[in-house]
């Protein structure tokens, strides 16, 4: 019974290293294969990110779980762009410490002086975005570029596809000599480019174009290229534009 125990110990000590490598290899190819969610990344005027488009970036790509963006009310300056497949939510409204939120989306203003597009998402070929834009006001952009989406702006082309949820926010006092979408612009082209458009209980209003179309809302889908479009709840007034100032 001795030597049979003694003999079974020394058969596993010789198999235990093959064992233990076997299960570090299986951990690691977990650890490649599978891309988990990082945590809620923050934003504010002394945080690690003080943009927007910074908390962006650190975003990685491919990430099969939502990433939060949690934005501290204050006034922030600058272009955000999005065109890498991305799963994120931008939440505005925190206070300071981030220990509680407000709906009001005035107290988190995202503003871009004398440029175009404020928050852009670009999905080209392969690329699948989602964005969900919550609390925030987008204001003070301006474009004689003739531009699509001077405050927000959604383009999806060659096959990219979009999903782009808008909440109680606040769109206004974007401006264009020339341009179409002033407050919002969405466009899809191309077979199978596809946009998803869901906008709640926001305000786009006093946003106006010069020259061309939608002054608030401006959507465009050819080229077998498709816009699905849900807008509850909301108030798109007082915005000018050539043709079609409130919707194009």
């Amino acid at each position: 019974m001795t030597e049979f125990s003694r003999s079974n110990f020394e058969n596993f000590s010789k198999l235990y290293p093959v064992i233990l490598g076997c299960i570090s290899l299986i951990c690691l190819l977990f650890a490649v294969f599978s891309v988990a969610a990082v945590e809620a990344i923050d934003v504010c005027q002394t945080c690690t990110h003080t943009t927007l488009q910074s908390a962006v970036d650190a975003v990685p790509e491919g990430l099969s779980e939502i990433t939060t963006i949690r934005v501290a009310q204050g006034t922030y300056e600058g272009k955000t762009t999005i065109n890498s497949s991305k799963k994120i939510k931008i939440e505005g409204g925190w206070a300071s410490g981030f220990a509680s939120r407000t709906n009001d989306p005035s107290l988190t203003v995202l503003r871009l002086s004398g440029q175009a597009g404020i928050v852009t998402i670009s999905a080209g070929t392969g690329k699948n975005i989602e964005v969900t834009i919550e609390n925030v006001k987008l204001t003070g952009a301006f474009s004689s570029n003739y531009d699509l989406g001077i405050g927000l702006s959604a383009l999806a082309n060659n096959g990219g596809t979009v999903i782009l949820t808008v909440n109680r926010c606040l769109i206004t006092e974007n401006t264009a000599s020339h341009g179409k979408g002033i407050g919002i612009g969405l466009e899809s082209y191309g077979s199978g480019s596809l946009i998803t458009f869901t906008m709640t209980a926001t305000s786009v209003i006093r946003n106006r174009v010069t020259f061309y179309s939608g002054g608030g809302l401006y959507m465009e889908a050819y080229d077998l290229g498709v816009i699905n479009a849900n807008i509850t709840n909301s108030v798109i007034a007082d915005n000018s534009a050539m043709y079609a100032g409130g919707i194009g």
